[in-house]
C-alpha cells in the first residue's frame, strides 16, 4: 500500500529531527521534506489514528523532556534538556499541525 511508505518516511524524518544537533540548514530541509510526505499521507483515507498516535507519542516525549528540565540540577544537564525540550516542542508542533489538518472539513470523507 503507498500510504505505508509515506508512514516510514515520516516515521524517519521524524527520528532524524529527533537529534538535536542536526544543523539547521539540515533541519529546515527535513522539515519540508516531512511536511511534504505529510500532505501526501493525507490524501489517503483513514490516516487519522496513525497522525494521533505520533502526536501522542510526541507529547509523551515532550512531558519526559519537560520533567528532566524541570528536575535538572546543574546548568550543563539544564543547557542541555534545555535543548531536548526545545526541540521537542518544535516537533510538537508539526505533529498538532498535521492532526488538524487531517481533521479539517476538507479532508472529511462524506
Amino acid at each position: 500500500m503507498p500510504y505505508r511508505i509515506c508512514r516510514a518516511n515520516i516515521d524517519g524524518y521524524l527520528e532524524a529531527l529527533h537529534d538535536v544537533d542536526l544543523p539547521a540548514d539540515e533541519r529546515a530541509i527535513v522539515i519540508k521534506l516531512l511536511i511534504e510526505e505529510e500532505n501526501k499521507l493525507s490524501k489517503f483515507e483513514g490516516q487519522l489514528e496513525f497522525v494521533e498516535s505520533r502526536a501522542a507519542r510526541g507529547r509523551e516525549l515532550l512531558n519526559h523532556s519537560l520533567t528532566r528540565l524541570n528536575n535538572s540540577k546543574h546548568l550543563a544537564d539544564h543547557a542541555e534538556a534545555a535543548r531536548v525540550f526545545s526541540n521537542l516542542k518544535s516537533i510538537q508542533h508539526l505533529l498538532d499541525s498535521f492532526c488538524r489538518q487531517l481533521r479539517s472539513p476538507q479532508n472529511s470523507v462524506i
